[in-house]
């Protein structure tokens, strides 16, 4: 989080009479900056974080403990809630507990909590990455399509192979073009969407495969495209279309 100023006026009056810009900058999941510490992973096992049992709100450093460690009261609704057997610590002459610095979630402002099979009420979905590529004559000849293409070979060449990374690709101008990267294949078959006002899948599967089962085709298929498409002289570009083909090419994932 980033403020816009370094120091709050106090009143709304002292505020407005400032001419100041105050705003609050939040960025979820941002990436940490080289000179800051990694957010730290914190795993309660089987029975997951600690939380507040009536507002359901996760343990933090301003949620203070009494009755020497053996309760603690919610910051968010006041509630007053018995501490897990096994997370009980007494507390240090200061009234923290003495573990509370060797504890992420005590003393960090931002952690990762692991959640237990009780968060879940399905399977994590696989990781899908499926790629839309402009291949229309203005894309062809700036050079956007090629470097679309070189850009992807490289983003593929890091992700992971495992059976729960999937990846789809598809190139659009005036209509779509759907590529099937089925392994038996000998090479990727392309699949024509020519009306992009009512658009379909024209496959429910082999559209979104495993990467480990296509890795080759799909790195046959960048190169070659900026090639299939050098002649290309339509002008028109249905990113919209291609978008919403997109979305429903993922419908049919089952995991």
């Amino acid at each position: 989080m980033r403020c816009t100023i370094n120091q709050i006026p106090c009143t709304v009056d002292l505020l407005s009479t400032s001419a100041m810009q105050l705003a609050l900058l939040v960025q979820p999941l941002a990436l940490p900056h080289p000179s800051e510490e990694a957010v730290q992973v914190v795993d309660f096992g089987e029975n997951g974080p600690v939380r507040c049992s009536r507002c359901k709100g996760y343990i933090n450093p301003f949620m203070k403990f009494i009755d020497q460690g053996r309760r603690f009261i919610c910051n968010f609704c006041g509630f007053t809630d018995e501490t897990p057997r096994d997370y009980h610590c007494n507390l240090g002459p200061d009234g923290r507990r003495r573990d509370a610095d060797e504890r992420p979630e005590l003393c960090r402002g931002t952690v990762d909590f692991i959640a237990s099979k009780e968060y879940m009420v399905r399977n994590p979905m696989p990781a899908v990455f499926f790629f839309l590529i402009d291949v229309s004559m203005h894309a062809i000849q700036t050079g956007a399509t090629a470097a679309a293409c070189s850009a992807i070979n490289q983003v593929i060449a890091d992700l992971p192979e495992g059976p729960r990374t999937l990846v789809g690709i598809a190139t659009f101008d005036s209509t779509i073009h759907f590529y099937n990267l089925k392994r038996a294949l000998q090479q990727p078959l392309m699949l024509i969407v020519p009306d992009v006002q009512d658009v379909y899948t024209p496959l429910h599967s082999d559209v979104v495969v495993p990467l480990s089962e296509c890795r080759q085709h799909l790195e046959i298929l960048l190169d070659s495209i900026p090639t299939m498409f050098q002649n290309n002289r339509t002008a028109e570009s249905a990113f919209g279309a291609a978008i919403k083909a997109r979305t429903l090419a993922s419908l049919y994932i089952v995991d």
